[in-house]
């Protein structure tokens, strides 16, 4: 935020970004509040950070010359995912939240119907504006993204895609925002699968362990995608959704279901009375996070950690306990840290996972401490830190 709000009308105060006194590339992008003054500001740029310590960035703003903002630019999302692009697709479903009977599961998710592009006029009244927007077309446009944005509806669910391309980032991130009031009905955001992944290979992360998904509505975790010839991985990766369904040339992420709360099937009874107003689950407003990487499977579920447990920013008050000799971590090799705590038993315990099909040696470090071993498939073993040293506990062993 700047020091006093700019009441300027010819000139505007622009964010630098500035690491050791030396200046990195930066974008503003537009901050979360909306007030129509400069004063608050947000800013992007691309930056490693030391581990376990603090690293210090300078934001230094600098007054240029007002220019009017550049009108929203059309764009076609298939242009930009060289083909087809991720869209959203509604289905007739079943009032029962849990499918309980063979023709319950049958009636989940029929006669699909793609929602379609919002028309101008729609547009208006979705956004409460007067103007000419196109459906598509870009937002933000700098140094270090390019972000999307579609509106798109049938007539009763609105639904907002953003899509981030980075220019020097091996992933493209996007969001789904959703406004859902369906009765019955079932809701995907379906990514296309590249050419060299059609196939009809499924793979999704359960709870440490890999799994191999049947086509059709299947569950998974933090992540699920296609194999290749070349064991490569097309993912996408999610921050809460649990289901989808796995066809040959998409992945269908079940979002929402207009399903009853509490709606139980008995027999030949009717499933729910029909003289008063019942809710329905999931109706709302509602935003998920993705991001689709293409890489082997110790890297998804690298990047599937990152991407449900983003860096926060905490108030640190130390105890005086501090302990010197654990003062980072640091892993080699193709297996993934997913915890490293302080026991009752006054260890430190990390447990490392292999996601691969096969054995992965590895090394771990932290501070002046070391441990080597091989994980052996898909295999969850510990690091045992106690009285100065670090061994290697197998996951047959109890800790």
């Amino acid at each position: 935020m700047l020091e006093n709000q700019n009441w300027d009308d010819t000139i505007r105060y622009i964010p630098r970004v500035f690491e050791n006194g030396k200046e990195i590339p930066c974008q503003t992008i537009k901050e979360n509040s909306t007030l129509n003054l400069d004063w608050r500001k947000r800013v992007v740029f691309n930056a490693k950070l030391k581990p376990m310590t603090m690293s210090r960035f300078e934001i230094k703003v600098f007054p240029e010359e007002r220019k009017p903002l550049p009108a929203a630019e059309k764009c076609d999302f298939s242009e930009i995912f060289n083909g087809e692009a991720p869209f959203f697709e509604i289905l007739d479903d079943t009032a029962d939240p849990w499918g309980m009977s063979e023709k319950e599961l049958i009636e989940m998710g029929r006669d699909p119907k793609k929602l379609r592009k919002m028309t101008e006029a729609e547009i208006n009244k979705f956004l409460a504006i007067k103007g000419n927007l196109p459906p598509e077309r870009i937002i933000e446009s700098g140094k270090i993204l390019t972000e999307y944005e579609g509106l798109y509806t049938d007539g009763t669910t609105n639904a907002i895609l953003k899509i981030k391309k980075y220019l020097d980032r091996p992933y493209t991130d996007f969001k789904a925002v959703v406004e859902f009031s369906e009765k019955n009905k079932l809701l995907r955001v379906k990514i296309p699968v590249p050419r060299s992944f059609i196939n009809d290979s499924a793979i999704g992360d359960g709870p440490f362990i890999v799994e191999r998904k049947t086509k059709g509505e299947t569950v998974f975790q933090k992540w699920v995608g296609k194999t290749n010839l070349n064991s490569q991985i097309f993912a996408v990766i999610n921050d809460g959704v649990y289901a989808g369904k796995i066809e040959k040339e998409y992945i269908g992420i079940t979002l929402l279901r207009g399903a009853g709360y509490c709606f139980h099937p008995i027999g030949d009874l009717p499933l729910y009375p029909e003289y008063r107003y019942l809710p329905r689950i999931d109706c709302g407003r509602y935003t998920f996070n993705f991001r689709i990487f293409t890489v082997d499977v110790t890297e998804v579920c690298k990047m599937a950690e990152i991407f449900n447990q983003p860096p926060y920013a905490v108030n640190v008050f130390p105890t005086g306990n501090r302990v010197d000799d654990l003062n980072n971590v640091y892993l080699e090799g193709k297996v993934v840290l997913t915890n490293f705590h302080f026991n009752e038993n006054g260890e430190y315990i990390a447990r490392i996972y292999n996601p691969s099909e096969t054995d992965q040696p590895f090394a771990f470090y932290s501070g002046t401490l070391s441990a080597k071993g091989v994980a052996l498939k898909g295999e969850v073993l510990s690091i045992v830190i106690k009285d100065g040293k670090a061994s290697v506990v197998h996951d047959k062993t109890p800790v």
